[in-house]
Formats: C-alpha cells, structure tokens, sequence
C-alpha cells in the first residue's frame, strides 16, 4: 500500500512542512496500530526526510515551534516504541509456545 502522505510535496512545497508531517504522524500511528511494518518503516523513511528539510535551515522565529514538535515527536515515538516492544514479546512468546508444541508433537510421533 503506497504512502497516503505525498512524499514530493517535502521537497517542492517546503512551506508544506509542517501538514506533511502531520500527514505522515496519522499514518505512523495508523501502521504502528495495524501492524504495518513494512508501510512504518516507508513513512518513518520519509518522515526524516521532511524532518532534514524542516530542521536544515535554522530560523529563531521558529525555534520554539520547533522545539515543541521535536519534543512532541520525541513522546509520540517513545509510545510506538513501547506498543512495538509489546507487541514483540507477544509475538515471542506465540513462537515459544508453537516451538513447544511442534517438539510435543515430534516426541508423540516418534513414540
């Protein structure tokens, strides 16, 4: 499934920054909810690089503004983070309990 965020609008409509990374926060959050590794990792790709953009040319109008959406970025993925972790200690133990399983079921079969 192709990014919803429009990847071209970062580098051809730079004053569009800040919707685009709005745009790209509603699909992180959509992926990370639906277990859409692969889309994550696409919109986090191109999450940097309106981030690159956004943060290369400094300007003190904007420095407070940017400070916020650094730090509200920084909290929103310390979430993604910890709903990941979860859901990979989940995963782990499925696979344990599977792994038990099948040897329960090789050491039947072999009786």
């Amino acid at each position: 499934m192709p990014s919803k965020a429009r990847s071209w609008s970062v580098y051809q409509y730079p004053e569009l920054q800040l919707e685009e990374l709005a745009a790209l926060s509603n699909e992180i959050h959509e992926y990370v909810a639906e277990e859409q590794w692969e889309q994550l990792a696409t919109v986090l790709s191109l999450r940097q690089q309106c981030l690159e953009m956004l943060f290369s040319k400094p300007s003190e109008a904007k420095s407070e503004a940017l400070k916020y959406l650094a730090n509200s970025i920084l909290e929103q993925d310390a979430a993604y983070v910890a709903k990941i972790l979860e859901q990979k200690k989940i995963l782990e133990k499925q696979i344990l309990t599977f792994d038990k399983s099948r040897q329960a079921l090789k050491a039947y079969g072999s009786s």
